[in-house]
């Protein structure tokens, strides 16, 4: 196990190697804002070292669709987390959390060239897109995101090792490439969470991606109703949730980015503002539990904001529909605890792994009729509608 003190040094080492282009002038000027657009960048020839193999990149012209949120343009000091996305097709677009980009500001890549084939010409078109934009644009440190589903997972997985100081890693629909599982232990701050269709012929690699994360590395990893596909919007944006949740609240703190923790704790507020009920509780009890871990009360400037955030949750709480919103919680979540943690040991054989959804099906379906109407009553219920229709193996 990797002490905290430890972690932090490791992350202040890695931002001064690798991300120290991120301040470098910006040169977004043109671009616009909220639209994609496909940038080239010329590669000279070079070399990697990949599980244990050396790899020469061919010199070449690549590209990258750029998206940049709304607002970057309007403050120049202010940086932005990004997500880097392969598809196994190439031309990777925002499909699936375009939404989630837009409400989080988040800087969007998709690699052009890159899609299912040979590695060389995969990880030079990472290697050029990233390394572009990380002098062009204000990409924060320690708010980079890898994903693809399929073969753009398994890449993804060498990008994050090729380039240390990822925060997180979307794992759809497959498990590693040739650099196996090797970036948790470059980049010890890493998260994973991980995607798979219950159909999905690679749901075996779940078990081999959790088996093999160090045991320091925060972890995911959730199945859905689909087979060999990226994942849904409802499942993506869990795997935002749990990767925003740890870079900005739960990793190592790191003093430098206090801007990132203060413009986090205020979007929170803003999301907060503009929900109703429990979605508004749980925004509000991001807040709380952000500003905390980040001491964000010492703030002169945020203190009051963050005592009226306890005071309207204790005030919210009083509620009994928030009371019966926080009693199914506690119940969905406790159920997915359990089948989140297990779901993938069963996959083989496929009969005991499709009993033990059903079987997860039928607790969904309790949860759902005892809390009808609720938040996560109903998730319980939509749970437990496919799960338990589920049929046996061919």
């Amino acid at each position: 196990m990797i002490c905290k003190s430890s972690l932090v040094s490791l992350v202040v080492l890695w931002s001064s190697l690798f991300c120290g282009a991120a301040l470098a002038e910006d040169s977004a000027g043109s671009i616009p804002e909220e639209k994609l657009t496909t940038l080239a960048v010329q590669l000279p020839a070079t070399s990697i070292e990949i599980g244990g193999t050396r790899l020469a990149l061919a010199a070449g012209e690549y590209h990258y669709n750029l998206y940049l949120p709304k607002g970057y343009n309007d403050d120049p000091q202010r940086q932005f987390p990004v997500l880097f996305k392969m598809s196994s097709v190439g031309d990777a677009k925002m499909e699936g959390f375009e939404a989630r980009l837009k409400r989080d500001k988040i800087i969007f890549i998709g690699l052009v060239e890159a899609k299912n084939g040979e590695w060389p010409p995969i990880l030079a078109n990472f290697i050029a897109a990233h390394d572009d934009a990380m002098k062009r644009f204000r990409i924060a440190e320690g708010f980079r995101f890898a994903t693809g589903a399929s073969g753009g997972a398994r890449a993804s997985s060498c990008f994050t090792y090729l380039r240390p100081g990822f925060a997180g890693l979307l794992f759809q629909a497959a498990g590693t490439g040739i650099a196996g599982l090797e970036a948790f232990t470059r980049t010890p701050t890493l998260c994973a969470f991980a995607t798979f269709g219950y159909t999905d012929s690679n749901t075996n690699e779940a078990a081999q991606i959790a088996g093999g994360l160090p045991a320091y590395t925060p972890r995911r990893i959730i199945t859905f109703n689909g087979g060999h596909t990226g994942a849904p919007e409802a499942e993506m944006n869990e795997a935002f949730d749990f990767m925003e949740t740890w870079a900005y609240t739960r990793s190592p703190a790191v003093e430098k980015r206090k801007p990132m923790y203060v413009q986090r704790f205020k979007d929170l507020m803003e999301l907060a503002a503009g929900a109703e009920g429990m979605k508004k509780y749980e925004f509000l009890e991001a807040a709380q539990a952000h500003a905390k871990a980040r001491r964000l009360s010492e703030d002169k400037n945020l203190a009051g904001d963050v005592t009226i955030v306890s005071m309207t949750l204790k005030d919210l709480a009083k509620d009994e529909k928030i009371v019966k919103e926080l009693a199914a919680r506690k119940a969905y979540s406790d159920a997915r605890e359990i089948e989140d943690t297990h779901w993938y040991t069963l996959v083989k054989p496929d009969a005991s792994f499709r009993n033990f959804l059903r079987q997860a099906g039928k607790k969904y379906e309790t949860i759902g009729t005892q809390f009808s109407g609720t938040l996560y009553g109903d998730k319980a219920a939509e749970r437990g509608k496919w799960m338990t229709a589920i049929p046996d193996a061919k």
